[in-house]
C-alpha cells in the first residue's frame, strides 16, 4: 500500500511509539530500528536529532547512513542544520520560505552556489561588501582578480562578496593591510585589518596562520580562485 507514492512505513514514522524511558540517543535508535523492520523503500526522517546533543547528533547520523546504505532504502531527511546536510546527503534540495532554491550535490552547493541563500548557508560565510570592474573586484580587503568569483562574468558595479572563512589566505606584504587584533574562536582566527587611516574591518579565516603573520604586520588577503559568490545589489 502506497501513499502519494509513497510506502506508508516512512509516513509513519514519526508515529512509532518509544518508551519513555529511553534517552534521547536510545530513543532515536530504537525508532531507526523498528523502522527499518519492515525492510521499507524509503524512510522520511524530520529533524530527527534537533534536541540531541553535538557528539551523540553525529555518532547517529553516522550510524542511520551506514544502515541506509547497507540495506539499499532511501533516507529522506528534512533539517535545518547545514552540518547535517552536508553529512549526510547524497543529493540536496534547498528551499527557502517554502520554494526551491536549488539542487545539487553537498560538494556543489559550498564549493559553486547559484543562490546567496545557498552561498549564506554552508561553512562560516564572510559578507563583504564590492564593486566589480573590468580589472577585477575591488573589497575592503583588497584587489582581487575576477577568478576569485564563481562567476566571473557578472557584470561590473556594486555587488555583495560571500567567501566562507576557509577559503581566504594570508600572505605578507610590506605594503598590505595592517593587522591590529587576532582572536581565535575554534578553528578559526578573527582577524582585524586596517588600511592607513581607513575603517577597522572585521573578518575570519583559517587558525593556521604562517609564524611571520602576527598583530603588527602586514598581509593581503587572497580568496582562493574561484570561491566567492558575488551578488548585484543596488547603488542607491
Amino acid at each position: 500500500m502506497h501513499l502519494s507514492g509513497w510506502p506508508v512505513s516512512a509516513c509513519l514514522i514519526a508515529r512509532i511509539a518509544i518508551p519513555v524511558a529511553y534517552r534521547g540517543g536510545q530513543r532515536q535508535r530504537v525508532a531507526l530500528a523498528r523502522a527499518m523492520a519492515p525492510e521499507p523503500a524509503v524512510l522520511l526522517f524530520d529533524e530527527p536529532y534537533a534536541n540531541l546533543d553535538v557528539p551523540l547528533r553525529r555518532t547517529l547520523r553516522k550510524d542511520a547512513r551506514q544502515i541506509i546504505r547497507e540495506t539499499g532504502a532511501v533516507g529522506v531527511f528534512v533539517t535545518h542544520d547545514p552540518d547535517e546536510v552536508l553529512a549526510m546527503g547524497d543529493n540536496v534540495v534547498v528551499l527557502d520560505q517554502g520554494v526551491m532554491v536549488e539542487t545539487g550535490t553537498p560538494h556543489t552547493l559550498y564549493e559553486a552556489p547559484k543562490s546567496r541563500y545557498t552561498a549564506e548557508l554552508f561553512g562560516d560565510p564572510q559578507m563583504i561588501e564590492g564593486v566589480l570592474h573590468d580589472g577585477g573586484v575591488t573589497s575592503p580587503l583588497g584587489e582581487w582578480d575576477r577568478s576569485a568569483l564563481t562567476n566571473p562574468t557578472l557584470a561590473n558595479g556594486p555587488v555583495m562578496l560571500i567567501v566562507d572563512a576557509h577559503q581566504l589566505m594570508l600572505h605578507t606584504d610590506g605594503n598590505g593591510l595592517h593587522i591590529t587584533h587576532i582572536d581565535s574562536i575554534g578553528g578559526l582566527n578573527r582577524v582585524t585589518v586596517q588600511s592607513g587611516q581607513g575603517t577597522p574591518v572585521d573578518f575570519e579565516c583559517p587558525r593556521d596562520l604562517a609564524a611571520d603573520i602576527v598583530v603588527g604586520s602586514c598581509v593581503q588577503v587572497i580568496p582562493k580562485a574561484g570561491s566567492v559568490f558575488a551578488t548585484q545589489v543596488s547603488s542607491g
